[in-house]
């Protein structure tokens, strides 16, 4: 401390007690009493108007009028005492305010006063505070080695007095002052060890350090720099912006003593090493900030950084770590080395990154500036490595600055400077060709912040991304993978950014490629946004899109609206071509037929089928629409409407396939339209028509029946005898039509040709073998009866009359014929021709034996010979009878196996003529009607 510093310390001791000793110590009160009491300075303050100046003198006065008569004691000392006190108050008061002159300060009355004290008081504190006085008497006046003997014997006295601590501080400061900083810092010690009770104590250690720095005891003197800074700040609590005046100057003088001891020792390192080896400090920091600021007024710059981030280092969770680490990137920064700057703020942005372990234990909202810092550095790191790429730079650069944004972006998406450089990463990955982390941050932040000035610009440049994409990928899934996310990403930013000038153009490809894909309905969605968003928009999009539009309600099956699509594609270009279009359009209508018809609308159907013509002539679909026309109004019913339909259609495709088909149809609508002459022409044009056989067969008979409805019988003749010849197969339907042809034949008395065909049915059935069926069997055995019956008339026209013999022999052959005859009937054991030719053999024989008896009598017989005739006749005849009997029984006896029918009972009625005996006819009708039960 300089000779200066040493007398403003003893100054202000000896200030901070001139008057407590005064007051504190011992007063004439308190000794003998004497006829007199001493004046005290008090009486002479009664009133304010009296300034102590004024008092003062006023006192002096009455102590030395006290005095002049004043017998010697404790009293008159006490006396003497407090005038002395009162000359050094008056010479301290006039130093102070710089009237001492040149000469002494203290009066040497003064100091000869309280030396004569001195020799009549051998001790006790009442000495200790004479010495007190004396030795400040002695300073004021310069005479620094008698005041300094003074404090000694002062000191000398022990503790037991109020003087001792300061006598140690003023003896501690004379020592300094002296150069002595090792006695000094003995002295100042002693003063520390008294305690923090003592007024000294802070000055004390502040000197203490100073004492042990002078001796160049650098770390040494930092402890109680360190004591004194904790005291003064409260450990710590209190900064510099609470602190004030001269404790806030020794304070910050101590840190800064602190800062240079450590400079000297090697800095920073030498700071932790103390530290580690005394314990941390609660304002460690700041000790690591002086001596940081220390090295910046020396302009060393990296020591300066290099502190400052030692403190960071050993204490990277202090809450001013942050702090310390951005003033040693100004550190960095003034002294000019960028490369320096651009690591520390990495390392401050990896530190301090949001989330990271830093706020594990702290709250971001409670450190604005760290996180304001951050994002500054986090943003500038990004910064400049991506202007490092686009100068040239390598794979790394290009990898830290992505890094950086993306962290920009985690630790502040709600910052309004986020979608920027969110656009910028995405700009960074596009140039780097990394197309699909570019289109997803573009997309990100086109979508992802709300509005913002780049939100349509990013989300177009995704578009350019994804194509981008798309054209780099060669492997088949991947790619339409690729694709299909583009279309996505186009449709939404045509959708949200409608004001875009390329929205139009990106959603219109939308569109066509969601469509392209089988999207119909999404596909669909996008085309009417585009017609309805740009109503005036190019010409050539919008009838893509409309196209889109039909082709997707086509798929969707919204067939009236898709012919609306396609009428307004037509409408806004007349003359494109038109032959996919056509095509299109026809099958809108046909498709509009088709869902009526599936609803039973078939009038509405038929509609739609003609107006598919209509609306587009050369359709290739015309003829199945026309086609489906007619078919439509036959199912409904309108006959006479769904002729002309299938007419016209018969006349202008006349080689097509269908028309043998439309020719059925002709023929059924009139055939139900009740046109029935023309419908048997149509169907015996169908029979003669090449196809299927059997449609061809159907054709004929339903033609045949046709013809015989009408009257038409030598038609149907023709017919019926077309379809026999044309169709023997299957056989029992021939059979059938040849039966029919016996029934025309017959119902026109031709007998001749109704012979011919019961003659073709039982040929025919006989020589089919296998083929033959029960019917065919039916048919022959009916044919054979009435062919039978046939001869059986002849056998009954022959009368045996004269000539006798021939008509005998002629009756006899008949009879085998029709014998013959019916027994071949019966032989197809067919029960309703069997019992039939049964009785009508049974009844031949009963008749020729009644011929035979009633024949025309020879009429030369007469007599004998007529009577042996008449008895030949008999035994003639006889046999047959029995036969007749032995047939009808058989006929009858068919009762039994359960069968009845009017040959029978017939046969019954014969057996009761031929035995009465045993067929009573009464008990036979009863046995038959019980049977018949």
């Amino acid at each position: 401390m300089t000779r200066p510093l040493a007398l403003l310390a003893l100054a202000v001791a000896v200030a901070a007690c001139g008057s407590n000793p005064v007051d504190d110590g011992p007063t004439l009160a308190s000794l003998e009493p004497a006829p007199t009491p001493a004046p005290t300075a008090a009486d002479f303050l009664e009133a304010e108007a009296i300034d102590p100046a004024e008092a003062r003198d006023r006192a002096v006065a009455a102590y030395r009028a006290y005095l002049a008569d004043a017998p010697d004691g404790e009293r008159r000392r006490e006396a003497l005492r407090r005038l002395a006190d009162l000359g050094l108050e008056a010479a301290a008061e006039a130093d102070a305010l710089g009237q001492g002159g040149d000469g002494p300060v203290v009066p040497e009355a003064v100091i000869a006063l309280y030396e004569d004290l001195l020799e009549t008081r051998a001790g006790g504190e009442a000495a200790a505070q004479v010495r007190y006085q004396l030795a400040r008497a002695l300073e004021y006046n310069g005479r620094r080695e008698e005041a300094l003997v003074v404090l000694d014997a002062l000191i000398a006295e022990g503790d037991d007095t109020p003087y001792y601590g300061e006598a140690l501080f003023r003896r501690a400061e004379a020592l300094f002052s002296a150069g002595d900083f090792d006695g000094a810092e003995r002295r100042y010690a002693q003063v520390v060890d008294l305690g923090t009770e003592t007024d000294f104590h802070d000055h004390a250690l502040y000197m203490q350090g100073w004492s042990r720095f002078r001796q160049g005891r650098y770390e040494a003197a930092v402890a109680p720099f360190l004591r004194l800074y904790d005291r003064g700040t409260d450990g710590g609590a209190l900064g510099a912006e609470e602190l004030r005046g001269a404790e806030a100057q020794r304070l910050g003088d101590a840190l800064r003593a602190v800062a240079l001891a450590f400079s000297y020792e090697g800095g920073a390192p030498r700071a932790a090493a103390w530290f580690e080896r005394h314990g941390a400090v609660p304002f460690e920091d700041r000790v690591y900030e002086a001596l940081a600021a220390h090295y910046l007024e020396e302009r060393a710059w990296s020591d300066a950084a290099a502190t400052l981030d030692a403190f960071a280092d050993r204490n990277p969770l202090h809450a001013r770590a942050p702090a310390l680490r951005s003033r040693a990137i100004e550190a960095w920064s003034q002294g000019g080395f960028p490369t320096e700057v651009l690591r520390a703020k990495e390392r401050y942005a990896e530190e301090y990154a949001i989330p990271g372990p830093y706020w594990e234990t702290h709250d971001p909202a409670t450190q604005p500036e760290t996180v304001a810092t951050l994002k500054t550095h986090t943003e500038e790191l990004a910064r400049h490595y991506h202007a490092a790429v686009q100068a040239g730079g390598d794979a790394e650069d290009l990898e830290r600055a992505v890094t950086w944004y993306r962290r920009f972006l985690e630790a502040f998406p709600q910052d309004p400077q986020t979608p920027e450089l969110h656009f910028r990463l995405a700009d960074l990955l596009f140039d780097a060709e990394r197309f699909e982390a570019a289109a997803t941050a573009y997309e990100y932040t086109a979508y992802e912040y709300g509005p913002h000035a780049r939100a349509g610009e990013a989300a177009y440049a995704g578009l350019l991304a994804r194509d981008r994409l798309v054209e780099a990928i060669e492997e088949p899934e991947a790619r339409q993978l690729a694709e299909d996310r583009a279309t996505d990403a186009a449709l939404a930013f045509a959708l949200l950014f409608v004001d875009h000038p390329q929205a139009p153009a990106a959603l219109a490809r939308a569109a066509q490629t969601l469509f392209t894909r089988g999207e119909a309905e999404r596909a669909l969605d996008a085309a009417l946004t585009f017609v309805e968003s740009w109503p005036e928009g190019d010409p050539a999009l919008r009838r893509g899109m409309w196209r889109v539009i039909g082709h997707a309600r086509f798929d969707l099956e919204d067939y009236a609206g898709a012919e609306t699509a396609y009428l307004e594609v037509v409408r806004l270009d007349p003359e494109a071509e038109r032959a996919e279009l056509d095509e299109r359009l026809a099958a809108t209508i046909f498709r509009q037929a088709e869902v009526h018809r599936a609803a039973g609308e078939l009038l509405e159907a038929s509609a739609d089928f003609l107006r598919v013509g209509a609306v587009v002539p050369g359709a290739a679909i015309r003829a199945q629409a026309e086609y489906d026309a007619g078919a439509a109004l036959l199912e409904l019913g309108a006959w006479g409407e769904a002729i002309p339909v299938l007419e016209a259609y018969r006349d202008r495709w006349p080689e097509d396939e269908a028309v043998a088909e439309i020719n059925r149809r002709i023929a059924v609508a009139r055939l139900n339209n009740g046109d029935r002459a023309e419908a048997a022409e149509e169907f015996r044009a169908l029979a003669d028509a090449e196809g299927d056989a059997v449609t061809r067969r159907e054709a004929l008979v339903q033609a045949a029946e046709l013809y015989e409805e009408t009257g038409d019988v030598d038609s149907a003749i023709e017919a019926w005898s077309t379809f026999v010849e044309r169709h023997p197969e299957p056989f029992e339907e021939a059979m059938e039509a040849r039966a029919h042809l016996a029934d025309l034949h017959g119902a026109e008395g031709d007998r001749r040709g109704r012979r011919s065909w019961l003659r073709e049915l039982i040929a025919r059935h006989d020589a089919a073998g296998a083929a033959g069926t029960d019917r065919t069997r039916y048919l022959a055995a009916g044919a054979s009866l009435e062919l039978a019956r046939e001869r059986l008339e002849d056998f009954d026209a022959v009368r045996l009359v004269d000539p006798i013999r021939e008509n005998l022999a002629r009756k006899k052959a008949l009879m085998e014929e029709v014998l013959e005859a019916f027994t071949r009937t019966a032989e197809y054991r067919v029960t309703d021709f069997a019992t039939a030719a049964t009785y009508h053999i049974g009844a031949i024989y009963q008749g020729f034996s009644r011929d035979l008896l009633d024949s025309e009598l020879p009429p030369e017989l007469e007599g004998e010979a007529l009577a042996q005739y008449e008895i030949m006749l008999e035994e003639q005849a006889f046999p047959f009878e029995e036969k007749a009997i032995e047939i009808h029984e058989v006929n009858a006896n068919r009762v039994l196996d359960g069968l009845w029918d009017d040959w029978i009972r017939q046969s019954y009625a014969a057996l009761a003529q031929l035995v009465p005996a045993r067929y009573d006819r009464e008990e036979k009708s009863r046995a038959v009607l019980a049977v018949a039960d």
